[in-house]
């Protein structure tokens, strides 16, 4: 292959390491959602009561 023919390839490489990249970001995004939904969510304990407004303004 001479340089000429070499050239052209160079916008491919280019997209082609933005393309992995990309799919790694997207591989590290799914690992870290499935780590997240594995995790079993706290509730808080039986005695607390959440925050309730009663929609009385004081002003």
């Amino acid at each position: 292959m001479e340089v000429s023919e070499a050239k052209p390839l160079q916008p491919l490489e280019d997209e082609n390491n933005w393309l992995k990249r990309m799919l790694a970001g997207a591989m590290l995004e799914n690992l870290a959602l499935k780590d997240l939904s594995g995790k079993k969510l706290r509730r808080p304990p039986q005695g607390d009561k959440p925050f309730v407004n009663s929609g009385s303004s004081t002003g």
